[in-house]
């Protein structure tokens, strides 16, 4: 899969709020699409607004990586803070598709 049209998917996921996990933690968080960014709402914490630029450096160094890689957070710290959002919400419109 390609890197618009896993956003174009994602958008269209969390049009409205959703819930997730996180990978490793299990820790709850909702996502929506909110004007051009994907907004982060974990429970009792600050919201966080991410950017489509902050996904495509997630998913740029993922796609460089083999895959049982590819969704390890420690592997993305030098690219974001947000890397257990970010890889929840790519894992789940992936499910078995491949990053290109």
């Amino acid at each position: 899969m390609k890197f618009d049209e896993f956003w174009s998917e994602l958008v269209k996921e969390i049009s409205l709020s959703k819930r997730f996990k996180t990978l490793k933690q299990g820790k709850e968080f909702e996502a929506k699409y909110s004007l051009g960014t994907i907004v982060i709402t974990p429970p009792s914490q600050f919201q966080r607004t991410l950017s489509r630029a902050e996904f495509m450096k997630v998913w740029n160094k993922a796609s460089k990586m083999v895959r049982a890689e590819q969704f390890k957070r420690g592997n993305f710290n030098d690219v974001t803070y947000h890397g257990s959002y970010i890889l929840t919400l790519m894992k789940h419109i992936l499910k078995s598709k491949e990053i290109e």
